[in-house]
């Protein structure tokens, strides 16, 4: 019997990616963005949900979305360079994702946004990229 749902583990399966690709510049929870210091893009995992089973041909299909943010200092070009790169491989990754522990995913591409907006933080002014990707199970 499996322990976790399928939105869970693809928190838990992508956000290991994260860590091992971003290591210190990956939070787990929103970070103080008012305290981090900007010498490159920050990720971070935002939220997760599971939408209803829909009954097809004898199999449940459901629908998990995860969603993961990233942010990063908007002083120049390069600085959007550099979160535009970061969001490229959150992409891919996403997009060549199979599986997780227990459940075979697959990418959603219809449920998917990808979108980036201007934000001020005290003395910063950041550009913040969102990926609110979606997975059928």
């Amino acid at each position: 019997m499996v322990s976790e749902k399928p939105d869970y583990q693809l928190y838990k399966t992508i956000g290991g990616y994260l860590y091992d690709k971003y290591g210190d510049r990956f939070f787990s929870t929103v970070p103080d963005l008012k305290s981090e210091k900007f010498e490159s893009p920050l990720v971070f995992m935002g939220d997760y949900s599971l939408q209803q089973n829909t009954q097809t041909k004898g199999a449940l299909v459901s629908r998990a979305s995860v969603t993961i943010h990233a942010y990063n200092k908007a002083e120049d070009q390069y600085d959007m360079d550099q979160l535009e790169k970061v969001m490229a491989d959150l992409y891919d990754y996403v997009m060549k994702l199979k599986k997780t522990d227990n459940y075979l995913v697959e990418f959603d591409p219809r449920y998917t946004i990808n979108s980036r907006s201007f934000e001020q933080e005290d003395n910063i002014r950041l550009v913040h990229g969102t990926l609110d990707v979606t997975f059928r199970i």
